[in-house]
């Protein structure tokens, strides 16, 4: 894993950290999930 997937991860992490075991589905997906998915490169 780069460093600079690492940083991204831990910012990740770190500006969710607090409210991630109360989000419900939804904001899980758009706020947590969603952005990782964005990282990946489908067609590539």
């Amino acid at each position: 894993m780069s460093s600079a997937e690492i940083d991204f991860f831990d910012k990740l992490i770190k500006k969710h950290a607090l409210l991630l075991a109360s989000y419900m589905e939804e904001d899980l997906k758009m706020k947590f999930l969603s952005p990782i998915l964005n990282q990946v490169d489908f067609h590539g």
